[in-house]
């Protein structure tokens, strides 16, 4: 009832609460619809009265502006996916209804080619703006922190306006075989990667995105296609844009990905796509509705599907594992365009997994491949974030090769004039740039300063884009990660973080249900993802001694690096997937507004082997025991207590619900009646207990 955080802390944390507490469901979907912005992205912070954005603050060296990546992708997609799940209908009479609003964050993304300049340098900060909405605020409450028509009325949207918005606008962003752009001066999930923004491309967003647009185009496909939609003029003129572009028959998404420079032709003809939207919206032209057939916003759908699926096939490495991030690399007329690859990095492989677009074969595959990977840690039992590897004493970076030196006239001119503003010599004769050029706009001011004196403004000029050259290859400053390229601890190098891990183990989960849930799952398949679950599961701390793990191995820890054990304490994301998963494990499985036990991933011995007592606090306080056979489990979803047994008198699994009342209601078959349900997610506390008998050749063996 009160809250406020980072963004994608507090989202991350309602997830897996909601799964207790479903009714709260629409109204956190709201909250985040709410709280994001017309031009795609969402603020820094939300809290109970509001939301916050990042300042530039000139006393505060720490202080920046900047939109976060990737969160208002995949924490909006398993959120709805979730709402979905319990109730399909809210979010279809949403569709169409105008009852959501916008975020007024004061940030301005630059045109197309101000972020080619610097793709580091992208958002432009109203400082202006910044005051009167937070005076607005004040004087309003958080209504005044929301964008307004010309009217000074509050600009609404409906549903699918809302889902379309960041969706399209990632995908204004896509690099064929890079991954989406991460150009909004702030990382993604992991912002130990806080260096690749500008230069990054991430696979990890792209694997989302296509979960995304697939679960849009499943869900709308359902509808009437010839659905006449209603959105604001410039989102209708967006989705035209991408439409024209991905559709072309002159460029083909598998080409595109091996091809420099029809990749440039498309980032540009998407980035302009992009840059045209975000005018009309800085311009405050948004008022405006548009009719838009529902059949050509599946088209494009459809489209961009093929074009991510390639993009994320290309991904594979020549070690099996898919790339996480790349490093997108242009010519200087900006007329080709290459990408680089990255070390290998566990999130590449969640994303992978998660996305949808593997078979369980090649899920399988993957897996068993990462084991074989450097990400691997035998005495750990787990998963790097990276692999650890060694890096060059600090004495001998930032050294200037011989044949570099050789090569410029200019820096061989200032050596022997004893001039040391560009490049000195240390003690033992090595080479390297002046201290005070710390980056590529300080090199560049220098050399313009040179370049003034008469002596030096032709070799300035000749040689400008060699001694760029030469620092770059020097310091190789655009394949340098952040923490993780630099760092032992805090998800750094050789470092497991638990969260991730977690994350990984739900993506492998979800793998074992989507082949579950197929008309005719293979059974081999089935029990080989099965088998790969667990064996991820048995590396997490609980599964470990007090020794092994380095703490208390109940409690949540952050990251282990290679020289300690478990690190920094607190409530991590960790906690979160663990929840979900577990649910998984014990057969909830919410589908189409019913609950269904499938215990299929349950391990047979969770069962007790003598009998005990559970005991409850029921929804109104009240505590009670239960005695538990052997051969028994007992837990509570929603404070109501499930109970279940082996069964050895049936094929199939039977439910009998016990009321408060004394009436008893028994069901055949894995479906929590209707009633049922709703009593339970709605905590009426009418059902004293469900009891579910199980045949054990359901549960995993």
């Amino acid at each position: 009832m009160a809250y406020q955080g980072n963004w994608r802390d507090i989202f991350q944390n309602w997830e897996s609460l909601c799964l207790s507490y479903p009714l709260f469901l629409e109204h956190v979907v709201a909250k985040f619809l709410n709280t994001s912005t017309m031009d795609g992205y969402n603020p820094y912070r939300i809290f109970d009265g509001g939301f916050d954005w990042e300042e530039i603050d000139a006393d505060d060296p720490f202080s920046g502006i900047g939109y976060w990546g990737d969160h208002q992708i995949v924490y909006l997609l398993r959120l709805i996916e979730t709402l979905r799940a319990h109730e399909p209908e809210v979010l279809n009479k949403w569709l169409d209804e105008r009852a959501f609003v916008f975020a007024n964050v004061p940030y301005r993304i630059k045109p197309l080619e101000a972020i080619l300049d610097n793709p580091k340098s992208t958002i432009i900060f109203d400082a202006d703006l910044s005051t009167k909405i937070r005076i607005q605020a004040q004087e309003e409450g958080s209504d005044g922190a929301l964008l307004r028509a010309a009217d000074a009325s509050i600009q609404k949207a409906n549903l699918t306006e809302k889902l379309l918005i960041p969706a399209l606008v990632k995908l204004s962003n896509f690099v064929p075989g890079g991954g989406v752009w991460m150009n909004t001066e702030r990382p993604e999930w992991n912002d130990a990667n806080n260096a690749l923004v500008g230069n990054g491309l991430s696979m990890v967003t792209a694997g989302h995105l296509l979960r995304y647009v697939r679960f849009c185009r499943d869900w709308w496909s359902q509808l009437d296609h010839d659905k006449q939609i209603s959105l604001s003029a410039p989102v209708a003129d967006f989705v035209d844009s991408l439409l024209s572009i991905f559709s072309n028959k002159n460029t083909d998404p598998h080409a595109s990905t091996a091809d420099d420079v029809l990749r440039a032709q498309v980032v540009r003809e998407l980035g302009l796509s992009g840059q045209c939207y975000r005018e009309h919206v800085y311009a405050g032209d948004f008022e405006t509705q548009r009719k838009l057939a529902l059949k050509t916003v599946l088209q494009l759908l459809d489209n961009a599907d093929r074009w991510l699926r390639a993009s994320l096939l290309a991904a594979k490495r020549a070690d099996g594992l898919m790339n996480s991030y790349n490093l997108l690399d242009y010519s200087v007329d900006r007329n080709s365009m290459s990408v680089g690859e990255l070390n290998e990095m566990l999130e590449g492989q969640v994303s992978g997994l998660s996305a949808g677009h593997l078979s369980s074969a090649e899920a399988v595959e993957l897996v068993d491949t990462m084991f074989e990977s450097q990400l691997y840690v035998e005495d750990r039992n787990s998963f790097l974030l990276y692999p650890d590897r060694k890096l060059p004493m600090f004495m001998d970076k930032g050294l200037i090769q011989e044949t570099a030196l050789e090569s410029s006239q200019l820096l061989q001119h200032m050596i022997s004039e004893g001039d040391a503003r560009l490049v000195t010599q240390d003690i033992q004769g090595k080479l390297r740039f002046a201290s005070e050029l710390e980056n590529k706009d300080a090199l560049l001011l220098l050399l313009e300063e040179l370049s003034t004196e008469l002596r030096l403004t032709d070799l300035v000029e000749k040689e400008f884009s060699l001694i760029l050259n030469i620092y770059e290859n020097t310091f190789n400053h655009r394949a340098f990660t952040g923490r993780s390229g630099g760092m032992f601890s805090f998800e750094g190098l050789g470092c497991i973080y638990w969260h991730q891990v977690s994350k990984l183990l739900l993506a492998v989960q979800e793998c074992f249900f989507n082949e579950a849930e197929k008309t005719s799952p293979d059974n081999e398949l089935l029990n080989a993802l099965g088998v790969r679950y667990y064996k991820i599961r048995k590396g997490l701390g609980f599964n470990k001694s007090a020794k092994e793990y380095g703490a208390f191995p109940s409690d949540p820890y952050s990251h282990t690096p290679a020289h300690s054990g478990a690190q920094q304490p607190g409530m991590t994301g960790q906690v979160k997937e663990e929840i979900i998963t577990r649910f998984g494990e014990l057969g909830i499985r919410i589908r189409a507004g019913a609950l269904n036990i499938d215990p299929r991933l349950l391990q047979t011995s969770e069962f007790t082997h003598q009998s005990r007592t559970f005991e409850t606090t029921g929804v109104d306080g009240k505590h009670e025991s239960f005695e538990l056979k052997s051969g028994s489990l007992a837990f509570t979803y929603c404070q109501t207590p499930f109970i279940y047994s082996i069964g050895t008198d049936t094929a199939h699994i039977r439910i009998e619900i016990d009321y408060q009342d004394d009436n008893q209601l028994v069901s055949e078959g894995s479906q929590l009646p209707a009633d049922a349900y709703l009593d339970v997610i709605q905590r009426k506390g009418n059902i004293r207990s469900v009891r579910v008998s199980i045949p054990e050749q359901i549960l995993f063996q």
